[in-house]
């Protein structure tokens, strides 16, 4: 059984249609997934800010956080 031209050139076309079609769901996907991540990432940063009042952007001398619960440990 042999294709004619007309036949193979429009399994070339579907196929790339296809492809498309394929590329643009994972675009989307990846998108869907990285804005959802944004946002819980965010969530968790607030609420352990909420929690603990420290200010995420402010560094940290863990030292002094390691002495002074060290202090309160044994009084």
């Amino acid at each position: 059984m042999t294709m004619n031209h007309m036949n193979s050139y429009q399994n070339a076309a579907d196929t790339k249609v296809r492809l498309g079609r394929l590329m643009i769901l994972m675009g989307v996907a990846f998108l869907i997934g990285f804005a959802a991540g944004c946002a819980s990432g965010y969530a968790l940063k607030t609420h352990i800010a909420a929690k603990y009042g420290v200010e995420m952007n402010k560094p940290v001398n863990y030292q002094e956080v390691t002495q002074s619960q060290n202090m309160t440990e044994m009084e």
